[in-house]
């Protein structure tokens, strides 16, 4: 019986020494911090703050607005994965100073469904950060 314990004690510690604990992240207050300095990144290309954000990008929406339907002058991030794009809440809204190809973007939204990959981000990295916003 002690042996069955034993080996069972040793299994299970196995099992248990391969399991990484995962640091808890407030999203909402790491978007807030970015919005209260965004200062910072006005002005400055995507890639700026992309570099500097302590949680990765997981998801991105291009988003048109008003009637120039080829304009992508928002695109919206978020920072957990979900196939229910009404569930990524909070996104971080980013408005671009000079708009973006909006035909382009939803091709590269397409061949993801919108997760986001390094094909993404080299998309969006020379984009200049007109103002940052949080959509809750």
């Amino acid at each position: 019986m002690k042996k069955i314990v034993f080996l069972s004690f040793i299994i299970l510690l196995a099992f248990t020494s391969k399991v990484k604990a995962q640091s808890c992240v407030d999203t909402l207050a790491v978007l807030q911090t970015i919005v209260a300095n965004k200062s910072s990144y006005i002005g400055q290309p995507f890639s700026v703050l992309e570099s500097q954000l302590p949680i990765a990008v997981k998801n991105f929406l291009p988003i048109p607005m008003g009637n120039k339907r080829y304009e992508e002058r928002n695109t919206s991030f978020s920072f957990f994965y979900s196939q229910d794009v009404n569930r990524t809440y909070p996104r971080l809204s980013i408005i671009w100073q000079v708009p973006l190809n909006q035909s382009l973007s939803y091709s590269l939204w397409g061949q993801t469904s919108g997760a986001w990959t390094s094909i993404h981000s080299a998309h969006y990295a020379n984009a200049v950060i007109k103002d940052i916003g949080i959509i809750k």
